[in-house]
């Protein structure tokens, strides 16, 4: 698992990067003609096309972790569809959240009107942290879950995936979308939320160093974190 888990990393690494080249070089386009512009629409669909393979590959890797590694990733790009099905619930999730989001801040002042009449009580903070808390354990735990089991599945068992209802109840079982929410929320989130920090009295000379370690660590933190969450939604053959 170890070693199948770095050659993931990697290949997330290296998918992440040829992405992201396409996209600035994309944003250094001029689109003053015709032809810039469909340049600039090439780049988006390889941009795309870049991110589906590389995620795919990832799946790929576990769906049978004892194949070779050049046989696994043969199907990176035919498990793209299947990534693309799973983005598509995942953004029913995140539009579902994002109402749920905006009602909650439309409606607070006259929640807190409710209570104060009701109860007498203003301190009303800790209800609405865990409000706006258990909305995003609904996106990033549970639809997050959902989302990744779904491409998981029809990438071990195709289309007829969608007519079985094990990719729902692999998804709901605790351990695993509180496994999947503690991931984001270490692997993804809180990297960022530290993305501007130094040492105070840094040397200038030492502060490019500093830099370059400090974002390498993220990336790789991050591709370990999304590896992870496949591993676990993974059906084990």
């Amino acid at each position: 698992m170890t070693r199948r888990l770095a050659v993931a990393v990697v290949w997330l690494l290296l998918g992440e990067a040829v992405a992201g080249a396409v996209f600035w070089t994309l944003l250094g386009v001029p689109e003053s003609s015709g032809w810039t512009l469909g340049f600039s629409l090439l780049l988006s669909l390889l941009t795309l096309a870049a991110v589906l393979w590389t995620i795919g590959g990832v799946f790929a890797l576990w769906r049978r972790p004892e194949a070779p590694v050049v046989m696994a990733l043969r199907g990176a790009l035919q498990y793209a569809i299947y990534v693309v099905a799973g983005a598509l619930l995942f953004f029913v999730v995140w539009w579902a959240t994002a109402r749920a989001i905006a009602w909650h801040q439309s409606y607070a002042g006259q929640i807190d009107a409710w209570i104060i009449a009701k109860s007498g009580r203003s301190q009303t903070k800790l209800l609405h942290d865990g409000i706006e808390w258990f909305i995003w354990v609904l996106r990033w735990g549970i639809g997050l879950t959902l989302a990744l089991s779904l491409v998981a599945d029809l990438v071990a068992n195709g289309w007829a995936a969608f007519g079985q209802a094990r990719w729902v109840a692999r998804a709901f079982h605790p351990k695993r979308w509180l496994s999947i929410a503690l991931l984001v929320g270490l692997t993804q989130f809180l990297p960022w939320h530290y993305v501007s920090w130094r040492p105070h009295r840094m040397r200038l000379g030492l502060e490019p160093w500093f830099v370059g370690a400090k974002l390498t660590a993220m990336a790789l933190l991050h591709a370990a974190g999304a590896t992870l969450m496949v591993r676990l939604v993974t059906p084990r053959e």
